[in-house]
């Protein structure tokens, strides 16, 4: 799979955009061609660390991070996010809850399952919400050469 800079820049692997953080047309990257997916193909009751991986395998096709997903996604999420139903007056409701991680925060599922894909790592934190606290976390539990968080402004 190919990954574009949104403003149109030139394409790049999965670990090459994970590697440069922001395209280098200043935007974001995103995947050249969304995969179909089909929900029946999918385990609903299966643990995170184990439905990740199929569901993010598509977007890791051809890429030299592909072989290590399962791995990653087994490091990365090793805390609970439950499945709750916050309304009981509407059973078919479910909600994933993301701040039961290192930091409390829902970024932690991105940047901890980041920081264990390996390699060097510029993750971009913005200083005004609580992004660096996060990355700063995730750097310590996973600590891997070449990692840095560079601060926007």
């Amino acid at each position: 799979m190919n990954y574009v800079g949104t403003r149109g820049g030139a394409a790049a692997s999965l670990s090459e955009a994970v590697r440069h953080g922001a395209a280098p047309d200043g935007g974001l990257y995103m995947p050249a061609v969304l995969p179909a997916l089909d929900p029946a193909q999918f385990d609903a009751q299966a643990p995170l660390a184990e439905f990740a991986p199929r569901l993010l395998e598509p977007f890791f096709a051809g890429d030299r991070l592909a072989p290590k997903l399962s791995a990653i996604c087994a490091e990365a999420f090793d805390f609970p996010m439950p499945l709750v139903t916050p309304d009981p007056a509407r059973p078919g409701l479910r909600a994933l809850e993301l701040f039961h991680g290192p930091t409390l925060a829902f970024k932690d599922i991105a940047l901890h399952s980041l920081f264990r894909a390996g390699g060097p790592v510029a993750a971009t934190a913005s200083a005004r919400m609580n992004s660096s606290p996060c990355a700063r976390r995730a750097m310590q539990i996973s600590p891997r050469p070449g990692c840095s968080i560079r601060r926007s402004r």
